[in-house]
């Protein structure tokens, strides 16, 4: 892919990779962590489309609304792997 190609993009990889490590987190048995790790990646994903002049990947409708998407699926995830019992069942 050609840089000018990846600038047009903008910074959807960013949120993409820190995704990406919380999801791998999850799979190695850290999986509050890399829940954790996960939400704190969509939370960035709404920091940067708010700040990003030209956000690219991360623009899909009003700023406002793609914030308030990003800030509540990183809420639910955040509290979703906040309730996972990590205790063997018995």
């Amino acid at each position: 892919m050609k840089r000018r190609a990846l600038r047009r993009l903008g910074p959807w990889w960013i949120v993409f990779v820190v995704v990406l490590v919380g999801l791998t987190l999850s799979g190695f048995g850290y999986i509050r962590a890399g829940g954790y790790v996960v939400s704190g990646g969509l939370a960035l994903g709404a920091l940067l489309r708010g700040l990003e002049p030209q956000p690219g990947g991360l623009e899909v409708r009003r700023a406002w609304v793609d914030i308030g998407c990003w800030l509540g699926l990183a809420l639910a995830v955040g509290v979703a792997f906040s309730l996972v019992r990590l205790d063997p069942m018995p």
